[in-house]
């Protein structure tokens, strides 16, 4: 009950020549649902071992199939891009399973900014399959996506049953768990959202006191590096790795 996927090396947008090998730190998204790498202990080296991440990135995995089958596959309401990565992370981790990234094992990644796609991302479909997750996953946290993601409160996502009725079937943990147990910096950073650019004289404490800190949509500061060190480690679920 696995969910392997590699290091992701990046290949720069404007020089497919050039390869820059993955650093350290792992897989994780905030609180508007988009993904993003962190180093919260600030390692400098890599490990050699496989070791747990808090996400997927979505798409770039290995998996078992009777594993993956029985998570359901994804929903059926999401459509196009965007979205995969969060629900692949949230029925591994809270289901039965977990994600490792497995350091020997190397891929390339082309990550590009809208003007670099040779296709179209409809933002408002991205923020529909986010909807739909955040409604079935974020249980009593849905405020918190609310907050950075204000529009897909008004939005109809569709029929919830399906996506619903299969979480229950699972038994899956709920998020209060993977926030205390699989990514504390999601569980500390839910008390510090923030929008930035916004005015607080016009919109109130919502907005940020200064710029977003580098990397990030929500936050203008994020989990001091000695705090993380002192959480305890990740809560596994006892499956042996020899099942992938």
């Amino acid at each position: 009950r696995v969910l392997a996927m590699p290091v992701l090396d990046p290949i720069p947008q404007t020089n497919f020549n050039s390869y820059f090998p993955g650093t350290a730190g792992h897989w994780r998204f905030e609180w508007n649902l988009n993904l993003i790498y962190t180093n919260p202990s600030e390692n400098e080296g890599q490990s050699s071992e496989p070791y747990p991440t808090p996400a997927t990135s979505g798409g770039i995995f290995a998996i078992r199939r009777d594993w993956w089958n029985k998570l359901g596959l994804y929903d059926h309401g999401m459509v196009g891009w965007g979205g995969d990565h969060i629900e692949a992370t949230l029925k591994v981790w809270r289901c039965g399973g977990h994600i490792e990234i497995v350091p020997c094992s190397h891929v390339g990644h082309l990550f590009r900014d809208p003007s670099h796609r040779p296709y179209q991302v409809e933002v408002d479909q991205v923020v529909k399959n986010y909807g739909r997750i955040a409604a079935v996953w974020l249980e009593e946290y849905l405020p918190h996506f609310y907050k950075v993601k204000p529009e897909a409160e008004t939005m109809d996502l569709g029929d919830l049953t399906e996506a619903l009725e299969l979480k229950e079937r699972l038994q899956c943990k709920s998020m209060k768990w993977y926030l205390e147990n699989v990514d504390r910096e999601m569980n500390w950073e839910k008390d510090h959202i923030c929008i930035p650019g916004c005015s607080r004289k016009e919109h109130g404490n919502i907005c940020c006191v200064g710029e977003a800190h580098p990397g990030r949509s929500t936050l203008d500061k994020i989990l001091p590096a000695a705090e993380y060190r002192q959480l305890p480690k990740t809560e596994i679920p006892q499956h042996s790795r020899d099942e992938l």
